[in-house]
C-alpha cells in the first residue's frame, strides 16, 4: 500500500509533488550523495563511511556515455536528442542530488544490488520519490523489463508525462 502526501520542493522543482511514502516493509538507508554518475545512477557514503554505486531502480534515463538504441524509449528513434536529454537528465540529477543527504529505499521485490552489483534503491530526498520525478517530468522511462513495488505507479506518470509531452517525449518525436 502505498501513501502519499504533497510536499514544498526548492524552487528548481515544483511547487508540489505527490510522493509514494514507505510503507512498513520497505527498508532505508540514509546516505550523502558524493557525485552524480549519471541521471540514474549516484554514488554515495553511507554512514559507517562505506561507498558504494546506486542505481536508481524503476527507471532508465537516456546514456550518455555509450549509445542508445532506437524504440528503447517508446517511438523514439532520434538517438542525437536522446543523447542530448540523457545529458539533461544528468544535470537534473546533478542539480537536486549532489552533495544532499538522502534516502534510499529498498524494495523487496527488485533484491538489493543489481546486474553490476550496483545497489538498487528508490531515492527519496525532503520527503519526495526523487525517482519518480524523473519519469514525471520526462527525463527518463520506467525501466519495466525488471519487477519492482511502484511499477504501476511509475508506468501512469510515464503514460501521463507522454501524453503531456513533456521533456524528452516533447523534443524527441
Amino acid at each position: 500500500m502505498l501513501l502519499f502526501s504533497l510536499v514544498a520542493c526548492t524552487e528548481s522543482e515544483e511547487t508540489l509533488i505527490r510522493t509514494p511514502l514507505p510503507t512498513q516493509s520497505e527498508k532505508t538507508d540514509r546516505v550523502k550523495v558524493l557525485r552524480v554518475i549519471d541521471g540514474d545512477t549516484i554514488e554515495v557514503i553511507f554512514s559507517d563511511n562505506t561507498i558504494d554505486t546506486v542505481r536508481m531502480l524503476g527507471v532508465d534515463t537516456p546514456e550518455t556515455r555509450s549509445k542508445n538504441k532506437p524504440y528503447e524509449y517508446e517511438d523514439i528513434s532520434d538517438l542525437y536528442c536522446l543523447k542530448e536529454w540523457g545529458k539533461k537528465a544528468n544535470q537534473y540529477s546533478e542539480n537536486i542530488l549532489e552533495g544532499k543527504n538522502i534516502n534510499l529505499i529498498y524494495d523487496e521485490k527488485s533484491g538489493r544490488r543489481g546486474y553490476y552489483d550496483r545497489v538498487l534503491a528508490y531515492i527519496e530526498i525532503n520527503d519526495y520519490d526523487f525517482t519518480e520525478s524523473l519519469v514525471s517530468k520526462g527525463y527518463a522511462r520506467v525501466y519495466d523489463e525488471s519487477d519492482f513495488s511502484r511499477k504501476h505507479l511509475y508506468i501512469t506518470k510515464q503514460k501521463e508525462a507522454i501524453g503531456n509531452k513533456s521533456g524528452l517525449w516533447s523534443e524527441c518525436q
